[in-house]
């Protein structure tokens, strides 16, 4: 494991350390210390939640965490780009190494408070926005064919 020992530190608290293998032990300690962290703060909410059989958004004052790994290494190998957008992120396959990031996780505290306010699971959640996307690739599909045809018709004419 390699710390950040610059003079100045690291440039965000989120930063842990940097690993050269997603098989790290040291990950593997993180994300199983995250997700244990996660398990009890659900179940304080729940509590929360059943005692004062109201929710209040200032219970969300610890957020649930996230692990995030940022690959780094060379972005131009033989003069080329390793792959489009490689300056911005680099994807994980071309990494020679990772950068982990403990982060709030917004996504899953917004779902869960949800949850708390609705009782609509984070997995139905889940599920109904998985068919909403699907619903709206399929209308943009049919927009896409609808015009193909008109083009097509014109085209003839």
């Amino acid at each position: 494991m390699q710390y950040n020992t610059s003079i100045a530190g690291p440039r965000t608290d989120s930063y842990r350390f940097t690993i050269t293998s997603k098989d790290d032990i040291n990950l593997k300690a993180l994300r199983k210390d995250i997700a244990t962290f996660n398990k009890h703060l659900k179940r304080r909410l729940l509590a929360d939640a059943i005692n004062t059989s109201k929710f209040a958004n200032s219970s969300f004052d610890n957020k649930f965490k996230c692990v995030k790994l940022q690959g780094r290494g060379p972005r131009v190998v033989n003069g080329e780009l390793v792959h489009p957008g490689c300056h911005q992120s680099l994807r994980h396959e071309y990494a020679t190494s990772f950068a982990v990031y403990v982060e709030d996780d917004c996504t899953y505290t917004r779902m869960f408070s949800h949850f708390l306010d609705t009782g609509i699971t984070v997995t139905e959640q889940q599920k109904m926005q998985k068919a909403e996307h699907a619903k709206f690739i399929l209308s943009m599909n049919a927009r896409d064919n609808k015009k193909s045809r008109f083009l097509n018709a014109l085209n003839k004419i």
